[in-house]
């Protein structure tokens, strides 16, 4: 298997395109991958996430209404490639298992990114209309979104009529169900606004926590918004064990951030952090050594 992430055509005044290594080993999955693709009018142009955000649409609904479009905060064109990329050289790798033949992939930063964008793509796909920035408002449902509280903000993520009925319990707007305005959820996306303003009149009196426990009882989801010092702290991420400390045979703890992956037969194994620059130059030389003989 061979991962490459040069420009279009990088590898191949070295003699290391996927047509002539092919030729050495049919067995080859070979991936290349590049910001734009193999082909296509762009494919020579080198990929940059800011710039696939905005040319794959991504940023177009991401911010405010109004204001100036938003990246996300992490690269996820990017992340999404890797994860992407990940998912087609396994499948590759099965196939020339079984087959003995290899192949060619092709995975670029902006088709990922246009794959990535999922319901939004069918919204417009269905109606001809380009969504636009709602901010953390949902486009299908309402309320879903970032509520102001007195002593700072939560998501409400409301996904049906009975979650309603139960927010509105909880915080004392028992007219709002049967309200023809807001029985409904297509009633509730369609007065949005007005509903807006009455639950944050209502919000105002309420304190976080006391308001996230009641709403958590009551099965109503419903979050705080952690900044990542709160996100390491969370119970949920220490009883996961997210955070990693490892030795770095050095007298040192290096912090670092597991693997989302858990798996009970062949679980991943943690030894050493990432290695110093040219920390083992010597034992990989010394192997290759060992090989070659």
């Amino acid at each position: 298997m061979l991962i490459e992430n040069f420009k279009l055509g990088g590898l191949k005044k070295y003699g290391l395109d996927y047509e002539s290594l092919k030729k050495i080993n049919p067995r080859l999955v070979y991936c290349s991958i590049t910001g734009f693709g193999q082909d296509g009018p762009y494919a020579p142009r080198a990929g940059y996430d800011f710039i696939i955000q905005a040319m794959a649409g991504m940023m177009s609904i991401t911010g405010e209404p109004g204001r100036e479009p938003q990246k996300a905060g992490v690269a996820i064109s990017d992340l999404f490639t890797g994860l992407y990329s990940v998912i087609a050289i396994q499948a590759a790798l099965r196939h020339a298992e079984k087959t003995g033949e290899g192949q060619h992939i092709d995975m670029a930063l902006f088709d990922s990114q246009v794959s990535a964008l999922g319901n939004q793509n069918l919204n417009y796909l269905v109606s001809g209309k380009s969504p636009v920035q709602m901010g953390n408002a949902h486009m299908n449902i309402a309320p879903y979104e970032v509520l102001p509280v007195k002593d700072g903000h939560i998501i409400l993520a409301v996904g049906n009529d009975g979650q309603f009925g139960k927010f509105c319990a909880v915080v004392g707007l028992t007219d709002l169900p049967a309200n023809p305005d807001f029985a409904t959820n297509p009633a509730r996306v369609a007065n949005r606004v007005k509903l807006r303003e009455l639950i944050i009149e209502t919000l105002k009196t309420w304190d976080r926590d006391p308001l996230l426990a009641k709403l958590e009882a009551a099965s109503v989801p419903a979050s705080p918004i952690n900044t990542i010092g709160q996100m390491f702290a969370d119970p949920q991420t220490v009883a996961r064990g997210m955070r990693l400390d490892l030795d770095d045979g050095h007298g040192n703890r290096l912090p670092s951030v597991r693997s989302p992956m858990v798996m009970s037969g062949t679980p991943l194994v943690y030894e050493r952090p990432s290695p110093r620059l040219g920390e083992h130059t010597q034992e990989i030389l010394a192997e290759l050594e060992g090989t070659a003989k």
